[in-house]
């Protein structure tokens, strides 16, 4: 490899330094200064390093995907649109109600099914002024 010569070297390094001078003054530092932040320093403030802009690649990346959200946000407020202009029906919670049977006229021989019991509770009503019912006796014999 050639040596060389002290004056290529002196400019060599002064234009590294004028590189890094440069490149120091295009992306001043950032100071968070308590709550706030600033391009100065401050006292007892610290020094954030700064991010590069992102690239174009990044940029189209991030666009996309602001353009997706946008079509699927506007998508779903038709459809919301669509149902809140849809007449309301009645909400049913449980079983549904059963159907009455079938009427029978007459001549046709059938009988009317009885209804069920319930499976459950049965409130019943007694009279309070009724005689309540005595007990029956065993004849002796």
């Amino acid at each position: 490899m050639p040596r060389l010569s002290p004056q290529i070297a002196i400019a060599l390094a002064c234009a590294a330094v004028a590189i890094h001078s440069t490149a120091a003054a295009a992306a001043p530092g950032i100071w968070r200064c308590g709550n706030s932040y600033s391009d100065a320093p401050c006292e007892g403030g610290q020094q954030i390093e700064s991010q590069a802009p992102p690239s174009a690649e990044a940029r189209r990346h991030r666009d996309e995907a602001t353009r997706r959200d946008q079509a699927v946000a506007e998508r779903l407020q038709r459809e919301r649109l669509e149902l809140d202009a849809q007449p309301r029906r009645a909400v049913v919670i449980g079983e549904p109600p059963r159907k009455a049977p079938a009427a029978t006229g007459k001549g046709s021989g059938k009988t009317p099914a009885r209804p069920k019991k319930p499976d459950g509770f049965t409130a019943t009503y007694s009279d309070p002024a009724a005689k309540p019912p005595g007990k029956k006796k065993k004849s002796g014999k």
